[in-house]
């Protein structure tokens, strides 16, 4: 797959191709269809297959006092296009200067000029432009004046009548339930992060945990998880608290917690770890003593390991 870091950036002339764009933040299964119907025209038509993202989301530029925060880290798209044999991924800077182009100008001088589209997929509540003034109805204009063929996916939903979106992701996120979370995006919701040295409480209890702090991505509600995690290419089944620690601590620092259900020794501090979030254990709660809390880990601990045996994790 070639990676393009914008279009000020191409060093050539593209080849012929059929592009869709969108933020793209989790590949949910809404994008997979998108990228899906991409990739089928590009087939159909002997195009190259262009998937157009923007970075940093344009929230973080045009709205900054909403504090917006990912679903998966930036790397995560370019993993996932590869997997899928995306043939180009076009990660543009989403500047002030971008955002101040009209719909017109965006599609002639972006798509046309720079990324040589001949077809377009796009969903049906596609805006673009200056003051997301470009919609459907805009890109037929356009579309038809450059004879170019284009392509509008309906809205899809779950078999329960869901709507499937990143904001319906992060409302589960938010009241912590991961699987339906899972069931959105086609794969478990997970944080990314370096290991950090936390509190040492877990090491003097004998459940030595992995600490990681995510300032950058969506982190679901405190409590704790059945979690599979995978540091220096292992993967390994595990159970993670995300919270305060109210029993140990009054901070108020939300830390993602590890501990990995196995016999490893290992000290993990500087690693990259990503833990895999697939179902809810219970709710993180105070507890009157730290040897009530020691005795519900030992219960939660027990219990997951029988439960990623079920699951044949």
């Amino acid at each position: 797959m070639l990676k393009i870091n914008g279009v000020n950036n191409l060093k050539h002339v593209l080849e012929p191709t059929v592009i869709t764009m969108g933020n793209f933040d989790g590949i949910h299964l809404g994008h997979q269809e998108l990228i899906h119907q991409c990739q089928m025209l590009a087939a159909m038509r002997k195009h190259r297959s262009l998937v157009m993202s923007f970075y940093p989301h344009p929230v973080k530029i045009l709205r900054p006092e909403i504090k917006h925060k990912r679903l998966f880290p930036i790397q995560d798209l370019e993993e996932q296009l590869r997997l899928y044999e995306v043939d180009i991924l076009n990660v543009e800077p989403f500047t002030k200067a971008l955002a101040d182009l009209s719909a017109d100008e965006f599609f002639e001088k972006i798509l046309i000029n720079k990324l040589n589209m001949q077809a377009l997929v796009v969903g049906f509540d596609f805006h673009f432009g200056k003051n997301k003034t470009g919609d459907i109805s805009t890109l037929t204009r356009l579309c038809k004046k450059h004879n170019i063929e284009l392509v509008v996916v309906p809205q899809q939903s779950e078999k329960a009548g869901i709507k499937i979106s990143s904001s319906s992701i992060r409302e589960s996120l938010k009241s912590g339930d991961v699987h339906h979370a899972w069931s959105l995006l086609g794969r478990p919701f997970y944080n990314y992060g370096e290991v950090k040295k936390g509190r040492q409480l877990g090491r003097t209890i004998g459940v030595p945990t992995a600490n990681v702090l995510d300032d950058e991505c969506v982190i679901p509600q405190k409590g704790v998880y059945l979690t599979r995690s995978t540091l220096k290419g292992e993967t390994y089944p595990s159970i993670t608290n995300v919270g305060v620690a109210p029993t140990v601590t009054d901070e108020e620092i939300l830390v993602i917690e590890s501990h990995l259900l196995s016999d490893i020794k290992d000290s993990f501090y500087g690693q990259f770890i990503k833990v895999e979030y697939l179902e809810p254990v219970r709710e993180e709660k105070k507890f009157n003593s730290i040897d009530e809390l020691v005795k519900q880990i030992h219960t939660d601990i027990e219990w997951a390991k029988r439960r990623h045996q079920e699951m044949g994790l």
